[in-house]
């Protein structure tokens, strides 16, 4: 899956989860680890930084059958846009 396509989802599920628009989360860092292959289910968590930051983490989801235990895929951050329109630190 190309890594546009998994930004765009996880954009997606944190816009909807914190109830802000997708133009108000600029993308701040992403750090692609390994390729998501034909036929892998990935999982995605976030946590709010002290700084404000939407810290994010994509990892393939553990299988038994392969024994891959959340292989890591990609990780990064979005920085919300305050009210005054500054970008969170």
């Amino acid at each position: 899956m190309p890594g546009v396509v998994l930004l765009d989802r996880v954009l997606m599920l944190i816009a909807e989860a914190t109830g802000h628009a997708p133009e108000a989360l600029p993308l701040r860092s992403v750090k692609f680890l390994s390729p998501v292959l034909p036929g892998e289910t990935v999982v995605f968590s976030q946590r709010v930084a002290a700084s404000g930051a939407i810290v994010f983490e994509i990892c393939v989801e553990a299988c038994a059958e392969t024994a891959i235990r959340g292989r890591p895929v990609a990780s990064g951050s979005f920085a919300p846009v305050g009210l005054s329109g500054e970008v969170a630190d």
